[in-house]
């Protein structure tokens, strides 16, 4: 939007989850176009599925995803289940591999490394509090302020 589109779709799949374990898609869109110029009868027109509603006239820059929304959903159910939103929306997995496509954390003085001596796991730079999180995807920033609500939330010290 910030070169100038006016509809944006974006796919779930590769770039909110990355794992391929879901399909899904988003479509935003700006708010800026006239949609009552007079060119798209189906924003201004009355509909007849849904009493005459003028969808321009009501909803104005909302006109677009609002018909998107409603008929979409009534024609077609293009809806995501809970647990593909579920899967799509997991920021952070408790995984040991690195350079995934979503951000993973672990503690590894109690998994990958549990077999070192207290001494090795210092020696290698690894202390008994130390989590380690591979960021995926996903924007550093937007996942310390996911971990500081979860943390925040949960009482524990951020």
């Amino acid at each position: 939007m910030e070169h100038g589109a006016d509809i944006v779709v974006h796919s779930a799949t590769k770039f909110i989850g990355g794992h391929g374990t879901s399909i899904g898609g988003v479509i935003v869109e700006s708010g800026r176009f006239d949609w009552g110029s007079g060119r798209f009868p189906q924003m201004t027109e009355p509909n007849a599925g849904y009493n005459g509603l003028r969808f321009w006239e009501n909803f104005g820059e909302f006109a677009f995803c609002t018909k998107l929304r409603a008929e979409q959903l009534r024609d077609v159910g293009a809806s995501l289940s809970p647990f593909n939103a579920f899967l799509l929306l997991q920021l952070v997995s408790h995984l040991a591999n690195v350079g995934d496509a979503r951000t993973l954390v672990i503690h590894p003085a109690s998994t990958t490394h549990q077999q070192l001596s207290d001494q090795a796991m210092v020696a290698g730079g690894l202390s008994p509090d130390m989590v380690r999180l591979s960021i995926g995807l996903e924007d550093v920033e937007d996942i310390l302020w996911d971990l500081d609500q979860a943390l925040t939330g949960t009482g524990g010290a951020t």
